[in-house]
């Protein structure tokens, strides 16, 4: 699918864009003294037309069309690696996408598929860091 392959790799480029503002040496980009204003801002449009695309495909989930052409095109594989992203600044984008997993395979969707891909696999190792951010939160 088109679209998800898209949202995948804006995800991956907001993250290394957003790891590039935040090193000692801003990259240079024109229209800024350093740069790093205009990576904030396509950073965030990123962001935000990530958001967007998932929940346009959860809304296509919500309808018996939408969902049987969310599986045949492969989007569980897609959104499986979404469901790791770290990024605190995208907590909201992996929380759409689990809300988005659990309508694909709740649905009617393919939970066969999704066991098959390792995505129980993936949703522990997600809980298990989460709570391990949490202890260590705690913690500090």
């Amino acid at each position: 699918c088109i679209l998800s392959a898209d949202m995948a790799a804006l995800l991956s480029s907001s993250s290394s864009a957003s790891a590039s503002a935040s090193e000692d040496t801003a990259p240079s980009t024109s229209g800024t003294a350093g740069g790093g204003e205009t990576i904030a801002m396509a950073t965030a449009s990123t962001v935000a037309y990530t958001e967007a695309l998932l929940h346009l495909l959860t809304n296509l989930a919500h309808t018996s069309q939408g969902l049987t052409a969310l599986n045949e095109h492969g989007m569980l594989p897609i959104l499986r690696p979404l469901i790791l992203h770290k990024d605190k600044r995208h907590l909201q984008i992996v929380s759409t996408v689990l809300y988005l997993v659990e309508t694909l395979v709740g649905m009617g969707g393919d939970s066969r598929l999704f066991e098959e891909i390792g995505g129980v696999r993936f949703l522990i190792a997600r809980l298990s860091h989460e709570v391990e951010l949490g202890i260590s939160e705690a913690v500090s």
